[in-house]
This record gives structure tokens, C-alpha cells and sequence, in this order.
């Protein structure tokens, strides 16, 4: 009978061990598939950033391309009217000219 106990005990140990070493084979599967994960979602972040960052980037050079071209449009139209005034200035200029020059005819 004390054989018996002792061969359940050993049983027992032996089924223990057993219990132990699956526990510790899951516990290194569970922390490389963590790892895995972890990378994963790393990665996938890491490219949401770049993205996240290449719109942002690409609406702030859309915003600077409008306004440069709205400068560039407001520029020309200056440009214009400081033309329209300088013909005026001049059609006035050689008016008072001919004006001047006929009055020393006379």
C-alpha cells in the first residue's frame, strides 16, 4: 500500500511536470505572438503616421500653391491698372505739351 501512495505521488509529480512544461511552452508561444503583434501594429502605425503626415503635408502645399496664385493673379491686376494710369498719365503729358508747344506759337 505505501508502494501505491508512492507511486501515486510520483504519478502526480510526473503529470506536474508535464502540466509545468505545457504552461511553459503556451507562456513562450503567448510572448512571441505578443512580439509579433506588437511589430505588427508598430508597423501599421508607423505607416499611419507617414500617411497622416504626407496629407498633411500635401494640403499645406495645395494652400501655399492657391495662395501663391491668388499673390501672382492680385499682382498682375496692379499691374494693370498701374498701366491704365500710366497711359493716362501720358495721353495727359502730351496733351499739356502740345497744349504748351501751341501756345508758344502764338
Amino acid at each position: 500500500m505505501a508502494e501505491s501512495v508512492l507511486d501515486d505521488i510520483r504519478k502526480a509529480e510526473r503529470e506536474a511536470d508535464e502540466i509545468i512544461q505545457n504552461a511553459e511552452k503556451m507562456k513562450l508561444g503567448i510572448l512571441q505572438q505578443a512580439r509579433q503583434d506588437s511589430a505588427r501594429i508598430l508597423r501599421e502605425k508607423e505607416q499611419e503616421t507617414k500617411q497622416a503626415r504626407e496629407r498633411f503635408l500635401q494640403s499645406g502645399r495645395e494652400k501655399i500653391s492657391a495662395a501663391r496664385a491668388g499673390i501672382i493673379e492680385n499682382g498682375r491686376l496692379q499691374l494693370k491698372e498701374l498701366e491704365k494710369q500710366g497711359n493716362r498719365r501720358e495721353e495727359k503729358a502730351l496733351e499739356f505739351l502740345l497744349s504748351a508747344f501751341e501756345d508758344g506759337l502764338k
